[in-house]
């Protein structure tokens, strides 16, 4: 399966909250920034369903399991780490082999079946070994390298590769090292923050650190039990109405991407996201249509029965923020998205937020 610009929620981070990078064409939503569907009922999330139980019927939502891959002082703890990382100075080396730590320069091309493949190829390009930039193997394969020499390194794709033509598959990267730098000692203080953040201090920086970690553990959990409501429930039938018009956004998204690449959209597709042919892709994009319809059923089933609801208040505080985030005025944005669709993303972050705040193990 390939992924979309609008799916994050599927995927454990709502549209506008995940900072999706291309938005959808505008849907037949209001072009004001305060919107007309007002009103304090749960009914006002409501972009054409009416009556949520005609097509699905809940099933365990709250209480749901639910364990973090890290811990927040984790997640800071590698942020620091990385943060450090990022501004350590190497030292160039000429009197030993390459060592895990160290940054090469290298140049290198990629070839499948001995042919060289798109974006397999580059010269003089800086990678620190054990950074995991690279797939697996291949940065292992370098440590022992020495400046100057040239070899082979045989690796293979991971199956789920973004690219379909390479995903699962074996290639042969021939590789030259440039030169070997290793890193000089760096301490984590208030300079290092000083001058390469907007913070002043350490503790500053860390709290900062603590507060974007704990937002970002809340949201994958959200993401993580809500998916499993939506696994639990019972749809009796889709709106295809809902599905025709969320599937007919991402098509128009595509054709004015491919049409600002001076694309085809099929070439585009083939492209950008590793299809070999268009009706493929379609297919997929009706298929995601169907989860994104689906999630969004089960998130006003749940605030009908919750009372979770959308004023008039909220709706205009969350367009003028993910707005501001867009880099749009409040009418563009809401012209640009649609009303419905903002509303079902402002009903999904609610619902969402509910049984990741009801989940056990949190």
């Amino acid at each position: 399966m390939k992924y979309f610009y609008l799916i994050a929620v599927i995927s454990a981070i709502l549209v506008f909250g995940g900072c999706s990078e291309t938005p959808a064409t505008g849907a037949s939503g209001s072009a004001g920034a305060s919107g007309s569907a007002g009103g304090s009922g749960a009914a006002s999330a409501d972009s054409g369903v009416t009556d949520v139980s005609k097509y699905v019927t809940l099933g365990d939502y709250k209480g749901l399991s639910y364990t973090p891959s890290t811990t927040v002082d984790e997640d800071v703890q590698n942020k620091l780490k990385d943060f450090v990382s990022q501004h350590t100075p190497y030292k160039e080396v000429t009197d030993r082999p390459v060592q895990n730590g160290d940054k090469v320069n290298i140049d290198f091309t990629g070839k499948l079946d001995g042919v060289a493949f798109d974006g397999g190829t580059a010269q003089g390009y800086d990678l620190v070994i054990g950074s995991g930039a690279f797939i697996p193997g291949f940065e292992d394969a370098l440590i022992g390298y020495k400046t100057g020499q040239t070899g082979d390194i045989d690796v293979t794709f991971p199956e789920n590769y973004g690219n379909a033509q390479l995903s699962g598959k074996p290639v042969v990267f021939t590789v030259t090292v440039n030169s070997i730098s290793e890193p000089e000692s760096v301490e984590l203080n208030d300079q290092l923050v000083a001058d390469n953040t907007n913070f002043k201090t350490v503790q500053e920086y860390t709290a900062n650190l603590t507060q974007e970690a704990e937002s970002n553990a809340a949201n994958q959990r959200n993401g993580v039990v809500f998916q499993t409501a939506i696994s639990n429930a019972t749809f009796k039938s889709l709106p295809q109405d809902e599905v025709d018009k969320f599937a007919a956004r991402q098509k128009a998204d595509i054709d004015s991407s491919a049409k600002q690449a001076g694309l085809s959209t099929e070439d585009y597709v083939k492209q950008n996201f590793g299809y070999t042919d268009l009706s493929a892709f379609e297919a997929d994009i009706n298929t995601y249509a169907q989860e994104w319809v689906k999630s969004v059923l089960v998130a006003r089933a749940i605030a009908d029965k919750e009372g979770i609801s959308i004023s008039d208040q909220d709706y205009t505080d969350y367009v003028a923020r993910y707005a501001a985030q867009s880099g749009m005025d409040d009418a563009t944005f809401v012209s640009t998205y649609g009303e419905d669709f903002i509303r079902d993303n402002m009903i999904l972050e609610k619902a969402s937020a509910f049984v990741g705040d009801n989940a056990v193990g949190k």
